[in-house]
């Protein structure tokens, strides 16, 4: 926990926690014109925590892909 009793998140940003406003900002500019040519996408507000842990890899490398293929049959 940190002094102020909420729970930390690994990040890559050393010393920037998330606050209401950064997550405030980012529904503004999605509900504004100026992302008109933004769909279809996953924007993760987490610090670059997805960039940093290992385990997000494994989308990249397809294995999910392979993994929901092998489903079908």
């Amino acid at each position: 926990m940190d002094e102020d009793g909420r729970c930390g998140v690994y990040s890559n940003l050393e010393g920037v926690k998330l606050k209401q406003e950064d997550v405030a900002e980012v529904v503004i500019y999605l509900a504004s014109d100026e992302s008109k040519f933004v769909s279809g996408h996953n924007l993760a507000l987490d610090g670059g925590f997805t960039t940093i842990n290992p385990a997000f890899g494994l989308f990249s490398r397809g294995y999910f892909t392979r993994y929901h293929e092998l489903e079908e049959y």
